[in-house]
This record gives C-alpha cells, sequence and structure tokens, in this order.
C-alpha cells in the first residue's frame, strides 16, 4: 500500500503564484490525481501551466480547471506492517514521472539534545581552564606555579614563561616583556575575565577575541615548528596543531553559538540595551 503521498497545488493569479503542501493519505487518491493529470509527467505539467498563466495565454488544455495543477509526491511502497524510512538520504518516488528526489534534511531544531549540551560543557570547560590558571597564579597552589612564586607573595605570573622564550620569530620581543608590571597585569586581568565570561555565558564574543588572541600569543612563543630551542629538543609533537590551536577554534565555536549556550545570564546578558546596541558584547 502507498503509506503517503504529498499533492502539491499550484494555484496561479497574473504574475503571483502560491503553492500550498497538503498532505493526503491512500492510493486511490494518487491514482485520481495521475489519471486526471494523464501521461506527462506532474513536474513538467505543473511547469507547463504555471508558465502559461504568467504569459496570460490560452493555457494547455491538460491543465485542470479552476487555475488547479495537482501533483503528487508518494514515498515508497512497502509492506503493510513494515517502518517506513525516514533516515537522511532516503528518497522519495514522483508518481507518473519515475523521478526520485531526497527528502527533506531534518531541521536544526530537532538537533539531539546532546549537542548542546556538548557545547554547554565546552564553554563551561574553557572558562575553569583560564580562571584556574589565575587562581593558580595568583595563590601559587602548586601546579603550574610553586607557592613562592605566587603573584601575591611577589611573583611574576608572566616572567617564568616567557623568559623561557628561545625559538621563533618573536622570541626577542617575548623576553623583554617578561616580568613587565603592565604585563603581569594584562595577563593576569585576562585570564579572569576570559573565565569569568566563559563560565557565566556573558559576553562570550569579546571574551573568546581575547581568548583566542591570548593562546596564538602561546602558541608564537613556543613555537611548535621548533624541533630543538636553546641547544635542547623543544618536545614538539607537531609542527602545526598544538592545545593553543585547539583552545583558539573551541574558544571560537562557542562564541559563534552564543545564543544556544548561553544560559539564563547570557539570555539576561543579551537584553541589554547596550548589548542590543553593539552585538558584539554578546
Amino acid at each position: 500500500m502507498v503509506l503517503g503521498s504529498l499533492s502539491v497545488v499550484a494555484f496561479g493569479h497574473g504574475l503571483t503564484s502560491h503553492v500550498l503542501l497538503l498532505v493526503a493519505g491512500g492510493g486511490q487518491h494518487v491514482a485520481d490525481v495521475v489519471k486526471q493529470t494523464g501521461q506527462i509527467g506532474p513536474l513538467a505539467l505543473l511547469s507547463r501551466c504555471l508558465a502559461a498563466q504568467v504569459r496570460g495565454g490560452p493555457g494547455n488544455p491538460r491543465c485542470p480547471k479552476k487555475d488547479v495543477v495537482p501533483m503528487v509526491v508518494s514515498t515508497h511502497v512497502a509492506p503493510e506492517g513494515s517502518v517506513t524510512d525516514n533516515r537522511v538520504g532516503s528518497t522519495a518516488v514522483i508518481q507518473g514521472s519515475g523521478e526520485s528526489v531526497p527528502e527533506s534534511l531534518p531541521e536544526a531544531s530537532s538537533a539531539h539534545p546532546s549537542g548542546a549540551v556538548a557545547l554547554i560543557g565546552l564553554r563551561v570547560t574553557l572558562g575553569f581552564l583560564f580562571l584556574w590558571a589565575f587562581i593558580d597564579k595568583m595563590f601559587g597552589l602548586g601546579y603550574s606555579t610553586p607557592s613562592a612564586h605566587a603573584w601575591i607573595r611577589g611573583g611574576s605570573p608572566t616572567k617564568g614563561f616567557l623568559s623561557g622564550a628561545n625559538v621563533g620569530p618573536l622570541q626577542g620581543f617575548f623576553r623583554d616583556i617578561a616580568g613587565a608590571p603592565g604585563m603581569d597585569w594584562l595577563f593576569m586581568i585576562g585570564l579572569l575575565g576570559i573565565g569569568l565570561a566563559f563560565i557565566l555565558g556573558v559576553a562570550l564574543r569579546p571574551a573568546a577575541a581575547s581568548g583566542a588572541l591570548l593562546v596564538m600569543l602561546m602558541w608564537f612563543a613556543t613555537w611548535p615548528p621548533a624541533t630543538m630551542g636553546g641547544g635542547q629538543p623543544t618536545s614538539s609533537t607537531n609542527p602545526v596543531v598544538d592545545e593553543h590551536v585547539l583552545e583558539a577554534f573551541a574558544l571560537v565555536v562557542v562564541a559563534a553559538y552564543a545564543g544556544k549556550t548561553a544560559g539564563y545570564l547570557g539570555r539576561w546578558w543579551a537584553n541589554l540595551d547596550l548589548v542590543k546596541k553593539y552585538p558584539w558584547l554578546r
């Protein structure tokens, strides 16, 4: 049995054409409409009738009266009791023409909710990555920063990393700014701001731009293309892609889908007058 059919009815008035898509069931309806249209394929008949209406000529005598042109598109025939295949990539058959066309792709709204959950998880994870770096350098928790080198104890958050830049075209620049008070403040404010923005879901776009710039500067400081630096192996495992590149792309992805990952605070932020006036602040 024919499990379903789609009837497209076009109404033409002068230069205006409206297409109405109706859902109809039953094989008898399909047979009646195909009989009415004759042997010509319904797609060809529809185009001819609409063209005649636009030209304003006498029209095709095979077109149904009252400017109604039926065309039937039905799904494949399946045994009774079987389940139709609605997966992406399946096809529908146009009755009377022998043509097949792809079925409609699912709308974005039908995407699996796990995608949104993954994006939210990515946002919070990136935020915690930056926020933890700030906390560790501020208090010297012993992970990447010893207690004696904590910022609150007079240590420099940038000196240890940037002073070790001995490869790449910007190594001299990084060593010159290592330990400068202004750079320490800028670096720490950046870590704190990016971390909080991503965890809270506000100002994701400026935070993502700042974060991507920061991690790419760190990429230049480590310079993965080099295998040796200062006479020692650099431990680089890839000449282009490292964790800094991955973090930069992840930041951009989260910001691009800010509307779907921001949460309650993000929606509140997006409705502020200033943010509406300057959408790049979202």
